[in-house]
């Protein structure tokens, strides 16, 4: 009977043990309720950026630079880069704008003369160089002069990206083509070895080029 009471006992408070650690539970449960919505929800998630192109990148630091600076400032650089384009443009072709329309006789500096060759007016080169003592420039241009004659008499068929080696087996006249090829050498000599002539050397190796010229007639 004892041991029966000992055991309700023993029963009984561990039935009331269990329903003072509910109670709490309970309670938390119900405080803890109206504190699930979105709004305390704390927990962040991080998305991944993309990471944007070298090129975006840089026109956006590009318009931020350009932002800072008055417009007045950006249209007048702009005209004088274009203003200065214009004039760079008409200084490189001026000979096809100028000269080409007066027949190239102003070409007394030889700018474009192997484009220009059956126009220009070489006994003004000449002249022009034989004036300043530049012997080596007046043989170049009497060569040219050569050239120019042979062209015209339609013993060649002159194009400028030809060579002058590839003149000479145009030539089909055996004693004109000696003579050419007698001049083509003293033209590599003095013009591209860079020999200075005297004025005495200078007169002996013109008559060669103009006794070529006459025989053109």
């Amino acid at each position: 009977m004892i041991a029966l009471r000992s055991f309700f006992t023993v029963y009984i408070f561990f039935c009331h043990l269990s329903l003072i650690a509910q109670k709490p539970s309970q309670e938390f449960e119900t405080f803890k309720e109206p504190y699930r919505g979105k709004e305390f929800q704390y927990t962040e998630t991080v998305e991944t950026a993309q990471t944007s192109s070298a090129f975006p990148e840089a026109l956006y630091q590009l318009s931020r630079f350009l932002s800072h600076i008055p417009w007045k400032f950006i249209f007048i650089t702009i005209l004088i880069l274009v203003f200065g384009y214009i004039l760079y443009r008409l200084y490189i072709n001026r000979s096809f704008y100028f000269h080409r329309e007066k027949g190239n006789k102003d070409l007394v500096n030889g700018d474009q003369i192997e484009e220009n060759l059956t126009v220009t007016d070489f006994d003004r080169l000449v002249d022009s160089t034989e004036q300043s003592l530049n012997y080596a420039l007046s043989i170049r241009y009497l060569f040219y002069q050569n050239l120019k004659g042979l062209a015209a008499k339609e013993y060649i068929h002159y194009q400028p990206k030809k060579t002058n080696r590839q003149f000479l087996y145009e030539i089909k006249d055996p004693s004109l083509a000696k003579a050419y090829e007698r001049n083509m050498h003293a033209y590599n000599r003095i013009w591209f070895g860079q020999n200075p002539l005297s004025s005495e050397q200078y007169e002996t190796e013109k008559a060669y080029f103009l006794a070529f010229n006459k025989s053109l007639k």
